[in-house]
């Protein structure tokens, strides 16, 4: 095998064949000599190796193609895996494809969104919440007092309320009153609510919607009506809810105002003694009232039992139908009352009725019934002695006066405490004492009268309270 001297290509020089950066290199040490062997063969061998060459390279192409493709189809897969979302309890979800959002809310549970860039998954929390509303309408108030109560700081000295520093609000008889409110509320529509309300603006919105309300609704209420509020559904706080949420609809908010409450209210501290006063008169009033409705219904049923009521409306009735002289309607009332005093069914308004009549009216009425029965058979006594002596009397009236009058001296004399003294004719001049006996008598017999006079007394006092119903008001302590 012959080696080429310093020549390649038909003589050329492997000197010219360098790059003409050789020159701005530095110069070596010595030249540079190059030796190339040429291997023995014929061409197609050559053609054959490059051949197995290409087809090595091709087939190790397809494989990085497959790869490729694989990785491709795996991107996609994980890509569309990451659309799935979870919407947990407490929220409601809104799916945004290509900046369009969904129509109806995403419930809670797992559920598949486009992923970002073409879609995403807005989740809003619809849970309640809870804003207090203390400074705005209530006055300040030092760190240090902040747990004392409200008469402890009316008790303390005077003070003026200053504008920049105390909250108020207006009433409608031009009354100051200072209120503290409590609103809890949630995210109704998650749409309108991520269209129309930045998050870091909600708290601010709701305060000012529910602000405008409270002040509407206390500009037409007055002090006394609002210092006695107890959160009926037409009240002070019903009404500041409606026109709360009536402002946050015509924005869009999504918001639900669900509950408004007036924790605290009082009028301002300087008058609070004067208004205390006031309400405690108006409860003093009104329990009196209480005990006075009390003892009437205990008075009645004592009286006449459940018959008290509509007996004494029939008596009212024909009362004012005397003063009026209305003889057609005495008429017809006067038969009621006979009918309810007897138990006995009777119309009223249209309805047939029937009382059961108790009380100290039942024993009136009774005693009447005996004591008629009694004059009745008293008058037919006398008139039957009256038709017998009338003959007598008529024949001989000196006889029958002197056995009138005889009889009856022996009654008068046959009492227990008449003392009876025998003294001769004339003038006489006594001094005596009562016999000791007959004191004695007298005594013990007075005793008697006034033992049963007690008697009587306990046992109407026990009749009555066998009719007696216990209205009193009991508060019971856990």
């Amino acid at each position: 095998m012959s080696e080429p001297t310093g020549t390649g290509r038909e003589g050329e020089s492997l000197e010219s064949m360098l790059p003409a950066l050789s020159e701005d290199r530095a110069a070596p040490a010595r030249e540079a000599s190059v030796r190339l062997r040429a291997d023995s063969g014929s061409g197609e061998q050559a053609i054959n190796d490059m051949h197995a060459a290409n087809e090595s390279l091709a087939a190790a192409f397809r494989t990085m193609y497959r790869v490729l493709q694989l990785a491709i189809v795996g991107l996609v897969v994980i890509y569309g895996l990451s659309g799935f979302r979870t919407v947990s309890a407490g929220e409601l979800g809104i799916a945004v494809f290509f900046g369009r959002p969904s129509a109806e809310p995403v419930v809670p549970g797992i559920v598949w969104t486009p992923p970002y860039p073409m879609g995403q998954l807005v989740r809003i929390q619809t849970g309640q919440r809870t804003e207090q509303l203390e400074g705005e309408f209530w006055f300040s108030v030092r760190e240090a007092d902040r747990t004392r109560s409200i008469e402890e700081l009316a008790q303390a000295p005077q003070r003026s309320l200053n504008p920049e520093r105390d909250g108020a609000l207006i009433t409608s008889d031009q009354n100051l009153v200072h209120t503290r409110w409590t609103v809890v509320y949630r995210r109704d529509d998650p749409r309108k609510f991520a269209e129309s309300i930045t998050p870091g603006d909600e708290r601010d919105i709701v305060r000012a919607a529910v602000s405008r309300g409270v002040i509407q609704a206390v500009a037409t209420t007055a002090i006394d009506d609002l210092l006695r509020e107890t959160g009926t559904a037409g009240g002070v706080a019903s009404r500041a809810q409606r026109v709360a949420q009536e402002l946050l609809d015509t924005i869009g908010a999504g918001i639900v105002v669900e509950n408004l409450v007036m924790s605290q209210r009082t009028p301002p501290l300087s008058v609070w003694s004067a208004f205390n006063e006031v309400q405690t008169a108006e409860s003093t009033a009104q329990g009196a009232l209480v005990r006075a409705e009390s003892y009437a219904t205990e008075q009645l049923n004592r009286v006449a039992g459940s018959a008290a009521k509509p007996l004494l409306d029939q008596i009212t009735l024909y009362e004012q139908a005397v003063e009026l002289g209305d003889l057609q309607a005495q008429e017809q009332i006067l038969p009621r009352i006979h009918a309810i005093l007897d138990g006995r069914p009777v119309e009223i308004d249209g309805e047939i009725q029937r009382f059961d009549v108790t009380g100290e009216v039942s024993k009136i009425l009774n005693d009447a019934q005996q004591a008629a029965i009694e004059v009745e058979q008293s008058a037919r006594r006398i008139l039957a002695l009256y038709r017998v002596k009338l003959p007598q009397y008529r024949e001989n009236p000196d006889l029958v006066l002197r056995g009138d009058w005889a009889r009856m001296m022996r009654t008068v004399l046959a009492r227990e405490t008449v003392e009876v003294m025998m003294v001769p004719t004339g003038p006489l001049h006594l001094l005596v004492n009562m016999d000791p006996d007959i004191r004695r008598r007298i005594e013990e017999l007075e005793r008697e009268r006034m033992n049963l006079e007690a008697l009587e007394r306990r046992t109407r006092t026990l009749l009555e309270q066998q009719h007696r119903t216990d209205t009193e008001m009991r508060q019971f302590g856990g």
